[in-house]
């Protein structure tokens, strides 16, 4: 049973996820913030559960939400090069400001290739956690592979970052349940329909 700090840390991470959710919903920044306290609680949690690839995962999607808040403040080079480009077509004096980035789609070839490395990563981790006796090693194994790719999606803005999160949340959330972590189970059931009204508020933002 989880102890007193166990269901204090469990409680601060729900409350910062779900933090992370609503600002991401609305596009602000700050959701990356959130999203860091929220995954630092639980890389603790998933090791004291024994969840330990749920755990590694913590940690990458630290980094990412690093990522995430620096690619929010503005676009792609791309973009800024074409700015530039016309600014100095225009024989502007100063380069142009860096734009935000805005929400757009993966697209079918990316959204193939993103699934085959998501498979990939899925079977890596499958033979990690046999190894290390893990009770559900393909449940743990997919949704982890299917997070890290998620969470880079959401670092670029791509809209399919929310319909992947609807199944990975479904499928984590049972994850959390078999490891009675139930309030976190219940965040993840959240999650996913957070993820349905991201989807739609997103999909309104495309060009």
């Amino acid at each position: 049973m989880p102890t007193t700090w166990q269901t204090w840390l469990e409680a601060f991470a729900v409350v910062a996820g779900l933090c992370y959710v609503v600002l991401a919903i609305r596009g602000q920044r700050h959701c990356w913030i959130a999203g860091l306290l929220s995954t630092l609680a639980y890389g603790v949690l998933c090791q004291v559960a024994g969840l330990w690839l749920q755990g590694a995962l913590q940690v990458v999607y630290a980094v990412l939400a690093v990522v995430g808040w620096r690619q929010w403040r503005r676009a792609p080079a791309v973009a800024n090069a074409e700015r530039l480009h016309d600014a100095a077509k225009n024989a502007a004096t100063e380069p142009a400001a860096p734009t935000v980035l805005r929400v757009h789609r993966l697209g079918v070839r990316n959204t193939i290739a993103a699934l085959a490395f998501t498979g990939l990563l899925t079977l890596v981790g499958y033979e990690l956690l046999v190894a290390s006796g893990s009770a559900q090693p393909w449940l743990e194994a997919a949704t982890t592979a299917g997070g890290l790719v998620a969470t880079w999606l959401a670092t670029r803005k791509l809209l399919d970052n929310w319909s992947w999160w609807v199944v990975i949340n479904v499928a984590t959330a049972w994850l959390y349940w078999q490891a009675n972590l139930h309030p976190t189970a219940g965040l993840y059931l959240a999650y996913a329909v957070l993820a349905v009204l991201g989807w739609r508020e997103w999909r309104k933002q495309l060009p």
